[in-house]
């Protein structure tokens, strides 16, 4: 049997572990006796550590609580202390713990708990959404907002307020210039809607097919206006200019020009010489004159003799084009 003496604890130190208990845990202790006053405290660290280390789980969408884990190591070796510790050497650390909760739990825990978290969810979830199209905007723009969602202290003071600015600024230049693009699209599509609507070949079909010929354009341009991401959008209009529009170009051709077929003349047994096939008309190939190489030696135009040359280049060069049976779209 190993007896020892119940240690005494003076008025001075319970009352100092309870004003430390209701400072650093913003209420006050249930217990009134020194031991159990102390086994509460122990308990409290306990649970404090744990609740911030399911915060901590949280730091890949959420950098900044990264910044708990030296808190919540601090919190757990504080913890295992026994009992009379927290009335005879918890005031030794006090003033660290209390500073830390100021500095950092209590900032942490109302970000993750109130509106905050909200704006910072909008301006993550925004930049994952649109990180495609961030490389349209000047880096000066995009960088500070990148900037705030990767700062580990960003719970400080008005951090969370600056990364609200940063989004909105952010989020109303790619809106302009997300509608820009979408107008130009659409512009683009018109004029070479219009340009199919001109063709003589095209006025001489019926309303369904040409209303067959007119849908892949009404179906990009409803495409392009729901579509956020600018790249695809561009890259969707050069596929129809330089491919789709080649191929309603060469249908439009069969439509209106069908190959006739010739009668068939009744079978005579004696006539052993057969009938002549008519040639099928050759077919038409368009090429955009994107895909035509023009041979000039220069990066830019700089002066009018430059502008002169170059044409010159480009019209040898659309008419070799042409002079092999092709139709060049522009």
């Amino acid at each position: 049997i190993v007896i020892e003496p119940q240690v005494e604890f003076t008025a001075a130190q319970v009352r100092a572990l309870k004003t430390f208990f209701e400072d650093f845990f913003n209420q006050p202790p249930q217990a009134n006796e020194a031991k159990a006053l102390a086994q509460e405290t122990q308990q409290a660290l306990k649970a404090l550590a744990q609740s911030l280390s399911i915060l901590h789980a949280k730091a890949h969408q959420y950098p900044f609580l990264n910044s708990l884990s030296g808190v919540i190591d601090q919190l757990n070796q504080t913890a295992k202390h026994p009992y009379a510790w927290y009335l005879t050497e918890l005031k030794r650390e006090q003033d660290h713990l209390l500073d830390t909760k100021e500095d950092l739990i209590d900032p942490i825990v109302k970000l993750m708990n109130g509106s905050q978290k909200t704006i910072y969810d909008d301006a993550r979830q925004f930049a994952q959404f649109q990180e495609a199209n961030f490389s349209y905007l000047e880096p000066g723009l995009v960088e500070p907002l990148k900037a705030s969602l990767n700062n580990p202290t960003c719970y400080r003071g008005n951090g969370i307020q600056t990364l609200k600015t940063q989004l909105d600024q952010v989020r109303q230049a790619l809106q302009q210039l997300v509608s820009q693009t979408r107008h130009r699209a659409t512009e683009t599509l018109n004029t070479m809607q219009a340009r199919l609507h001109a063709m003589p070949d095209y006025q001489k079909l019926p309303d369904v097919r040409q209303q067959d010929l007119n849908k892949p354009f009404e179906d990009l341009k409803h495409f392009v206006q729901s579509q956020p991401l600018i790249a695809v959008i561009n890259d969707r209009l050069r596929d129809f200019e330089e491919q789709r529009f080649q191929l309603l170009l060469a249908k439009l051709h069969e439509l209106a020009n069908p190959v006739e077929s010739s009668p068939v003349a009744p079978t005579d047994p004696t006539n052993t010489v057969a009938e002549p096939t008519p040639a099928p008309k050759p077919k038409i190939d368009y090429v955009h004159y994107r895909q035509i190489p023009i041979q000039y030696n220069k990066a830019w135009l700089a002066d009018e003799n430059d502008v002169e040359e170059f044409i010159e280049s480009m019209r040898k060069a659309l008419k070799a084009e042409i002079e092999q049976g092709k139709r060049v779209q522009i």
